[in-house]
């Protein structure tokens, strides 16, 4: 956990990269986090699934351990969202987290797994995504499991309805064939449709010229501008 620079209760943005390490380190995934923390934020993060200590022994790790895990049958997201939901609470009742101001980010498959609690998690009002998986049958890590059960139903736009009334700010290369850019517009259609006509989602996409799967130029810094503008000072 990255403590704020006041040591007051605080807004709090949850960080989704691989393991802790690299969402709150040195890595590039954790420099949203780091411009955060230095105007008070309050910065936490947890492992997912496949990484860190959540790798099991005799199992693959990474995207090729979530494909060994859905494969045999086995929710990826769900054994994670208590986690996280207890990590809040925690935070909240010790007095360091504002209820009311919670956010989170995540890169690449970190970006799916911030969907997949903010979707259940109400208390997150807003998520920042770079470069995210939306769809896995698009990782070739799922090659030949594209109509697997389990695979089909933890795509993003499965959630779009429980997304519809969080604040979505993405950013993606115009050409990223590792996730599929447009699998990811795709999503974001999705989430406008499913907001209409009671609402206007409240969502920025950002396609940017690119080729490959990276965090386009400034990305970072723009997205804690956006985070701090949609929570911050609410």
């Amino acid at each position: 956990m990255i403590d704020n620079a006041r040591g007051t209760v605080a807004p709090l943005v949850l960080v989704f990269a691989k393991h802790v390490e690299s969402s709150l380190g040195d890595d590039p995934n954790a420099r949203t986090a780091r411009i955060l923390a230095g105007k008070g934020w309050l910065c936490a993060s947890l492992d997912l699934p496949c990484h860190g200590p959540d790798i099991r022994p005799g199992e693959p790790e990474r995207l090729d351990g979530w494909a060994f895990r859905i494969r045999a049958g086995e929710d990826i997201v769900a054994p994670l969202c208590p986690r996280v939901a207890a990590v809040i609470d925690h935070l909240v009742a010790t007095g360091e987290a504002d209820a009311g101001r919670i956010a989170a980010y995540g890169v690449s498959r970190g970006g799916f797994i911030a969907c997949h609690v903010a979707a259940i998690e109400p208390r997150i009002r807003a998520v920042a995504l770079f470069s995210p998986v939306t769809d896995l049958a698009a990782l070739q890590e799922f090659k030949g499991m594209e109509n697997h059960s389990l695979t089909r139903s933890l795509r993003l736009s499965t959630r779009a309805g429980k997304l519809a009334a969080t604040a979505l700010w993405m950013s993606i290369a115009s050409f990223d064939e590792r996730v599929d850019t447009d699998a990811a517009i795709g999503f974001t259609r999705k989430v406008v449709a499913a907001a209409a006509p009671e609402r206007t989602a409240d969502l920025s996409l950002h396609v940017l010229p690119g080729i490959g799967h990276a965090t386009p130029e400034g990305a970072y810094e723009e997205a804690a501008v956006w985070i701090e503008r949609k929570v911050g000072d609410a």
